[in-house]
């Protein structure tokens, strides 16, 4: 187990997960239980197994005061007929297009001063689908990722 001097990065070899935690970036990686996940102004409860779920402000605000933010969840990706060894640790054949990718489900609660931020699912394309079903309560927002317009990348902004 490795934790920074700062305590804003952590990682655990043996258990396959890890975490970043700065104001302006908030990230969880690697291995998942299903069980909450908090980090300063972030909380997740991730239901794959296996993912990468990390927040950035876009602007030079920190992420409980930014008006523009990013998350970004990702998972197992994978060539349509890749072929792996039996450890799967040696790629054998390289597979085609498209590329398969894990759709993310986790609930999301960011603490922020913003009462009017809004959830965007954004396509392949960099279109927004659309927006997510969100509650802004006691100064956090929630939602939920992956259930309705699963993308990889979420545009959080204000109106």
């Amino acid at each position: 187990k490795v934790l920074s001097d700062t305590g804003e990065i952590y990682r655990d070899k043996d258990q396959g997960y890890g975490y970043v935690d700065t104001p302006k970036t908030k990230a969880v990686y690697g291995f998942h239980t299903g069980e909450e996940e908090k980090l300063t102004d972030l909380t997740i409860r991730c239901e794959n197994d296996f993912a990468t779920i990390a927040l950035s402000s876009l602007s030079d605000e920190p992420i409980h005061t930014s008006e523009n933010i990013l998350l970004t969840a990702v998972g197992r990706a994978d060539n349509t007929d890749a072929v792996y060894n039996e450890t799967h640790t040696s790629l054998i054949q390289d597979g085609h297009a498209p590329v398969l990718i894990d759709v993310i489900e986790a609930e999301i609660q960011i603490r922020t001063t913003h009462n009017n931020l809004v959830v965007y699912p954004v396509n392949d394309e960099g279109f927004f689908m659309g927006a997510l079903d969100s509650t802004y309560e006691d100064g956090v927002l929630k939602f939920k990722i992956g259930e309705n317009l699963p993308s990889m990348y979420y545009l959080i902004q204000a109106l």
